[in-house]
């Protein structure tokens, strides 16, 4: 008795572990599909045998939940006995789909449709199903969620007539009427066509609605001599699809990690291969700081969709700027080198550059440099690295430079017209020129040497700036010619007639050398011969 009740227990474990993934399997045991076709041939078989497929496959209906007549058994009775047969173990809850294929009329003076199954015509309406009796078949039947599947044709040659028709078919329906003869595929065919793909799912939620349907088929396969109008609560799902988890993120474009591993950027759907399980998910994106760590559990139900959004928040570059001891300033920039990232600062000496992530990214692991600047001779500057998930708080201390050096460094950044301009700036306090590179210095004499040349420019400082120039080249003519400039246009008794009469004796110091030796030689030979002939004349009276 211990060995039976042993293997019975060891038979009831296997199959439990053969059985359990199974039940992993989602499957949608709530709805009901009675498939109706009463004229069938064979490619309507084909289409239908496509949508049983379909069903099982991407909708994971139960094929105990789907039942299909057609020909002889898709009589008026065969109908009947169908829905009740099929709505007998249906729960409160569970939906009753009817997609029919066949014939329908609706005769002068009515409203109502009737549907024309096996063995009826539109002289035999004794054997039609007319649309209020198909509605009473529902509700008899017990079936509270009744969705109808119209895929129709009619002789009849005002098909828009059906428009006029207030009898609605169930709790909601789409419904398709076609003139017999036009040669256009059947709706079944466009409907396996869109529920192959998520396409139809319009809003990404795994469950594709009587409304989504019908706008995915008007649009991608506009009807011709036909209507296709849906009816009732367009929200009815027609198909579930199998669970989702669903990761966002605004921004998009974050890397997505799914218990540490990375499957993708956001936005990312995951559907296959997907568990009942608890998730851990986490984002990431450069410029944006780490959101935490979410979790997510799917109960791998039909038509599910778990969703995990974050709203990421942007790091920032940010800081201080001060002024100098003493001074006011009204407006500094601040930039961040070799990047579009500029920006006027607050009236507090704040600044942030925050969309990192925008135009121009920055490199993780690359340096940069931040700069400030206001009224171009107050600047400050310092680097950082960018990180990607970190915020940067750098703060500034303004720092007055000389024209001179802005000059310099306008001729650096290839802005020869700035540096010609900070010079200018620079004599008019001072002519007191500090050493400058041969590049700028060349630069400047060219244009300043110009405009003394051929301009009426009463500005002194001009002349003895142009003057010093030339000194920097070695060209003592060249500079000779703009001193004595200096000295005809300077008055007498100033520094600069000072300056200029000395710097020119300087550059003539050679010739007033010579010139000394030449009077002194000139002296002592007026003297020696002077001498010379006194003596002579001194010894000839003596010896007279």
């Amino acid at each position: 008795m211990k060995r039976q009740l042993l293997l019975v227990v060891i038979i009831s474990g296997y199959l439990s572990v053969s059985i359990l993934p199974a039940f992993a399997q989602p499957t949608d045991s709530s709805v009901h599909w009675l498939l109706a076709d009463t004229n069938p041939d064979a490619r309507s078989r084909a289409d239908f045998e496509a949508f049983v497929r379909l069903l099982d496959t991407r909708g994971s209906v139960p094929s105990n939940r789907i039942q299909h007549i057609d020909a002889e058994q898709c009589t008026k009775v065969g109908i009947h006995e169908a829905i009740r047969n099929l709505a007998a173990p249906m729960h409160h809850e569970d939906r009753f789909i009817f997609y029919y294929r066949g014939g329908v009329t609706k005769p002068p003076r009515t409203n109502s449709i009737y549907l024309l199954p096996h063995g009826s015509g539109t002289a035999n309406l004794a054997e039609a199903v007319q649309d209020t009796q198909l509605n009473r078949w529902f509700r008899e039947a017990g079936v509270k969620d009744v969705m109808v599947l119209f895929d129709s044709y009619t002789d009849d040659r005002n098909i828009y007539a059906y428009l006029a028709n207030r009898e609605l078919l169930g709790t909601s329906a789409l419904v398709s009427i076609r003139s017999t003869g036009k040669g256009e595929d059947s709706l079944l065919r466009k409907v396996v066509s869109a529920l192959e793909t998520d396409a139809s799912d319009l809003d990404d939620n795994r469950k594709i609605t009587i409304g989504e349907l019908h706008e995915h088929l008007v649009t991608t396969a506009p009807p011709r001599e036909s209507i296709v109008v849906p009816t009732g609560d367009v929200e009815t799902p027609v198909l579930k699809l199998t669970p989702m988890l669903k990761i966002t993120s605004v921004p998009p474009g974050a890397s997505v990690f799914l218990n540490g591993k990375n499957i993708g950027s956001s936005p990312h759907r995951v559907i296959d291969n997907l568990k009942r399980e608890d998730y851990t998910i986490q984002v990431k994106k450069q410029g944006y700081f780490v959101p935490p760590t979410r979790s997510a559990e799917t109960t791998m139900s039909q038509g599910e969709t778990v969703e995990v959004s974050w709203e990421l928040k942007p790091i920032p570059v940010f800081g201080r700027i001060t002024h100098p001891e003493g001074k006011v300033i009204e407006q500094i920039t601040a930039w961040i080198e070799d990047t579009t990232y500029h920006q006027i600062v607050n009236l507090d000496g704040t600044f942030r550059f925050e969309d990192l992530n925008t135009g121009e990214s920055l490199e993780v692991g690359k340096s940069y440099t931040l700069k400030a600047e206001a009224e171009e001779i107050y600047s400050a500057e310092t680097t950082f690295t960018f990180e990607g998930h970190d915020a940067i708080e750098r703060n500034l201390a303004l720092a007055e430079k000389t024209w001179f050096q802005l000059a310099e460094e306008r001729f650096d950044q290839k802005d020869d017209e700035g540096a010609i301009a900070a010079f200018q700036n620079a004599i008019e306090t001072t002519t007191e020129i500090p050493p400058l590179s041969p590049e700028l210095t060349v630069l400047l004499f060219n244009s300043f040497s110009a405009a003394v040349d051929s301009m009426d420019i009463e500005n002194i400082a001009y002349f003895v700036a142009t003057a010093k120039l030339a000194d920097r080249f070695g060209n003592k003519e060249t500079a000779k010619t703009y001193w004595e400039m200096v000295k005809t246009e300077a008055s007498k008794g100033t520094a600069e007639h000072k300056l200029a009469t000395k710097r020119l004796r300087q550059l003539n110091l050679r010739h007033y050398i010579i010139n000394s030796v030449l009077v002194v030689l000139l002296v002592v030979v007026l003297i020696s011969g002077g001498y010379t002939a006194r003596k002579y004349y001194r010894g000839r009276a003596n010896r007279s």
